[in-house]
């Protein structure tokens, strides 16, 4: 009985350690641990993910949001959370190269591996979604650019 203690109480200190490791990580990282269990844990967050995954681009001969923003950067993290009625799915990348070139009422600007976020706001059958390199909010004109440079694999 004593030994059985003793690994319940060893489970337990190494799940409470492993938790506030997870706490004191930094927003990437812990999104991305994030995303591996999320899934698992979570049905409405699994499919939620998947819905949004899927949604085609007409722009870019119809391809999938999952295709244009996992194609050319690394480490993809999917996260889901809900606020109310609207409900979030939030995409991490790293190491995106984007050149923000002959864009009217920008100045031209080179990103060059660098991390980026769409949050996808879902409310009823609409969703919007913000896009963010190096947490900068990039406007309709530059989002259109980042994800057709992002699919295509450069300027």
């Amino acid at each position: 009985m004593k030994k059985l203690i003793n690994v319940v109480i060893a489970i337990v200190v190494i799940i409470g350690v492993g938790f506030l490791v997870y706490q004191i990580l930094p927003e990437y990282p812990q999104n991305f641990v994030k995303s591996f269990i999320q899934p698992l844990t979570d049905s409405e967050a699994k499919l939620r993910i998947s819905q949004v995954q899927g949604i085609r681009y007409d722009k870019l001969d119809n391809a999938t949001y999952k295709t244009i923003l996992e194609k050319y950067t690394s480490q993809p993290a999917w996260v889901y959370e809900k606020d109310g009625t609207t409900e979030i799915v939030t995409y991490y990348g790293r190491s995106a190269t984007i050149t923000i070139k002959d864009v009217e009422g920008h100045e031209d600007h080179f990103y060059i591996k660098e991390p980026i976020k769409a949050v996808f706001k879902i409310s009823g059958n609409n969703f919007t979604m913000d896009f963010y390199v190096k947490e900068i909010l990039f406007d309709d004109a530059l989002k259109e650019v980042a994800l057709e440079q992002l699919y295509s694999g450069g300027n």
